[in-house]
């Protein structure tokens, strides 16, 4: 890339601007177990001592989360930018997070390091398809020497063919930002985004080749700048297929066990018109994937690996479902008996999940509670497990922390939440709090924190609305109803008390069942 982005220790990879803070829950160790076990896979035990390492962790934001809600684990994370890892310690130190350790180490100072753990996960998000080969390379380096037997490796990258179309539009972006000089960075995005814009409107016949591309370029004007950067204009920049992963990670002992995104673990939901029958056909496991990549036109792949693929028996495959809470992660009126698949749109029959949904509302439970609930005695076990795989696959339902897992977790995980909350008070937004029932983050803006503080620290409910303006207020900040900002204090708190009656009905009882506060 251009010497405005590239430097002797950034290789190439967008150091300009800071990455955007996020919480990815596929780093979650729950949310992966699940994820083996809908494979009949065996993960490693989380009501246990655990390691876990991030590479390649940005501001930190999803370990910090992780850390604050499994006391039982040791997480471990590492980015090469020195403002991303003081962004993270700063964060660990405000919520007094003490399982949690940040390096500034690039790839091959890492694999060097003789001070860490062997560990039961390592984790890469958005990295591997934005480094160089050597630095890949470095990364199967560490987790050959790193990952336990019967370890996991998460890795989500870029992949054939969904991306092809695309890629050429990538390159020319590229060669724009290259090729132009004086201009920063972000600036110079906008402008190359003009650019295919122009040649679009133009006629170019790329775009009629390849329809895709525009609905696609019409998506990315209006993301995040920062993340555009990140995404789309490092030197290093590869797409692959499955296939290529497998390979590479095999030099580290793994085998691909499963999807960190749970509809593609669902074969019956999961392929498109007649394909499944041709993924059936055939025996090869990475070739079975590769069609599935085809049969679906993947763009991004989310694959779970092994160090030795351990098959569950039927005793400890039911054994989880038995003693893991599951929870429902939005209001009941929320769950729509629908939901869109690679197979298409698929309804849900109201006698089978009516009833589930009703159960999990009242709070997070396991199997073995289920079926002892007077609305479910008509179901089976085995129907059950498929519907709650169905849920997971859909977001509705989430699998949490073995009921085994110690639960002062809920006392650091507070302490966690205060303090993303404190962040709040001076206008630095956080959008995920960590949850000790699922020992993974929720999702909660900035008027819900406001309420769930307000709720901690006022005596009478019909006071929220009023302590919820006093913050908004003096941190200079209006609310926007149906297009317009509202001005004056009356019709704020006006606002606030609608949106106080939905907080209380509908988030409220779930942040009390995932234990926010």
């Amino acid at each position: 890339m251009s010497q405005n982005v590239a430097t002797s220790w950034s290789a190439g990879y967008v150091t300009e601007v800071d990455y955007t803070i996020g919480f990815y829950r596929e780093l979650a160790p729950s949310f992966l177990n699940w994820a083996a076990v809908q494979r009949g896979c065996r993960a490693p035990d989380i009501d246990r001592p655990f390691t876990s390492l991030e590479l390649g962790c940005g501001h930190g934001y999803s370990a910090n989360v992780l850390a604050a809600c499994n006391p039982e684990g040791r997480f471990y994370a590492t980015d090469f930018n020195p403002v991303h890892v003081v962004s993270a310690r700063r964060l660990a130190a405000e919520a007094g997070t003490t399982n949690v350790t940040f390096f500034e180490d690039s790839f091959s100072e890492l694999k060097h390091r003789d001070d860490l753990p062997e560990f039961d996960y390592i984790n890469l998000h958005g990295v591997y398809s934005w480094i160089s080969p050597e630095n890949r390379r470095a990364i199967v380096d560490i987790i050959a020497r790193k990952l336990k037997p019967g370890g996991v490796v998460y890795v989500s990258y870029n992949c054939l063919p969904g991306w092809t179309a695309m890629a050429p539009a990538r390159r020319l972006m590229m060669e724009f930002i290259t090729s132009t000089g004086g201009a920063r960075i972000p600036e110079k995005v906008d402008k190359a985004l003009a650019l295919l814009q122009q040649l679009k409107e133009g006629g170019a016949q790329y775009f009629a080749a390849n329809p895709a591309v525009a609905p696609r370029l019409d998506k990315i004007k209006e993301q995040n700048r920062n993340y555009l950067l990140h995404e789309y204009f490092n030197d290093a920049w590869e797409l692959l297929y499955h296939a290529d992963v497998v390979e590479e990670m095999s030099v580290a002992k793994l085998n691909f066990i499963a999807s960190a995104a749970y509809g593609e673990n669902l074969d019956n939901l999961a392929f498109p018109n007649q394909t499944r029958a041709v993924y059936d056909s055939l025996s090869d496991p990475v070739l079975k994937e590769t069609v599935r990549d085809f049969a679906t036109n993947q763009q991004f792949r989310r694959d779970l690996f092994s160090r030795g693929k351990i098959r569950l028996n039927q005793r400890e495959y039911m054994a989880y479902y038995e003693t893991t809470p599951f929870a429902l992660l939005r209001t009941r009126s929320a769950c729509e008996l629908k939901g869109q698949f690679p197979a298409g749109e698929a309804a849900l029959k109201a006698d089978a999940y009516d009833p589930l949904l009703d159960a999990l509302a009242s709070g997070p439970k396991t199997l073995s509670e289920l079926v002892r609930q007077p609305v479910l005695a008509q179901q089976n076990v085995v129907s059950l497990i498929e519907a709650l795989q169905v849920l997971g696959a859909l977001g509705y339902v989430q699998a949490g922390r073995p009921l085994s897992c110690k639960s002062r977790a809920a006392q650091v995980s507070r302490a966690f939440n205060n303090a993303v909350i404190q962040r709040a008070l001076i206008g630095q937004e956080l959008s995920t709090l960590a949850s000790p029932v699922l020992g993974c983050g929720m999702a909660l803006n900035l008027i819900d924190q406001l309420f769930l503080l307000a709720h901690q620290n006022q005596p009478k409910e019909k006071d929220a609305p009023a302590f919820v303006w006093s913050k908004l207020k003096a941190m200079g900040r209006r609310l926007n109803h149906e297009g317009k900002t509202l001005e004056d204090d009356e019709s704020n708190l006006a606002r606030l008390r609608e949106l106080g009656e939905i907080f209380t009905r509908d988030t409220l009882p779930i942040c009390r069942n995932l234990a926010l506060l």
